[in-house]
């Protein structure tokens, strides 16, 4: 990610074809993400994301269709369950996400995945932009000194 885009130039850049799929679209979708508070919805056939820019709130349609923004969501589900264990559902839930890049950055998420409804809400947990992965000194034996684990 280039630091001087707009959000809606990352947007687009975003829902560019991936050949990783739904993963892919999913790493971009949320690396372009980083540094706002961003809701998606779709609305009728539609997809459709809203932002505060300029103190007012924003609005893009997004190229995506139902059946794949329902699949994101599911990949979210699954990303928030591997940094935490059993925290959501298929269907919905809060949870983190890690954003790989530099620095390492987490999310929040809040979403909802059923026929009726498809939301997905995602900001930084801290305003101030990316957060860092904490360490902490692990004592090994078998080297010299205290060895960083690092927990995302």
């Amino acid at each position: 990610m280039i630091p001087t885009q707009t959000l809606p130039d990352r947007l687009r850049l975003a829902f560019a074809p991936t050949p990783r799929g739904v993963v892919g679209l999913t790493d971009q979708l949320l690396a372009a993400c980083v540094g706002g508070e961003i809701e998606f919805e779709r609305v009728g056939d539609r997809c459709v994301c809203r932002w505060v820019g300029t103190g007012q709130t924003q609005e893009a349609t997004i190229p995506l269709p139902p059946s794949a923004f329902r699949t994101i969501l599911a990949r979210i589900a699954a990303l928030c369950n591997e940094r935490t264990p059993n925290s959501v559902s298929p269907y919905g839930g809060e949870g983190t996400v890690t954003v790989n890049g530099q620095p390492l950055t987490v999310l929040e998420v809040v979403f909802v995945n059923t026929p009726e409804k498809q939301w997905l809400g995602l900001k930084n947990p801290v305003a101030a932009g990316p957060q860092p992965v904490e360490c902490e000194p692990l004592n090994d034996p078998h080297v010299n000194g205290p060895k960083p684990e690092c927990t995302a």
